[in-house]
């Protein structure tokens, strides 16, 4: 599994602050706008590449969850058709097909709410008066 998925980097954050320029006493002045830009530059590139980490991470996931789906799909269909070809006798009472794998996890705010409880229709008054 890739780290960022999983939660630990190997990677570590190699942001650098732009004050640290200023402290270097060893840079002339003309040159700190330079390394201000470098310092900026490093930083948006550093954040890319973990962007670019974690898109692929999730890219692996939705191919490994699509192929789960492709095997399911394919199994059950091979079962299906395996009991059209068996003779009425021979065929099972009930077919075992297996359950569908999981989707990957989603966020709690994303996932389906059951459905609330049918609500017991109620009695039409008016019935019971035409009967009499």
């Amino acid at each position: 599994m890739h780290p960022l998925v999983s939660g630990t980097s190997s990677e570590t954050n190699t942001t650098v602050e732009p004050q640290m320029v200023e402290k270097k006493k060893n840079v002339p002045d003309e040159l700190h706008p330079i390394m201000k830009l470098k310092v900026q530059t490093q930083n948006y590139l550093t954040a890319a590449h973990q962007r670019e980490q974690v898109l692929l991470a999730q890219r692996d996931a939705d191919r490994q969850y699509y192929d789960k789906q492709m095997t399911y799909m394919s199994n059950a269909l091979s079962i299906l058709l395996l009991g059209f070809r068996m003779p009425v006798r021979e065929t099972p009472t009930a077919l075992p097909v297996p359950s569908m794998p999981p989707p990957p996890g989603l966020p709690p705010r994303y996932r389906p709410q059951p459905l609330p409880p049918p609500s017991e229709p109620e009695e039409d008054e008016d019935a019971t008066d035409l009967s009499s």
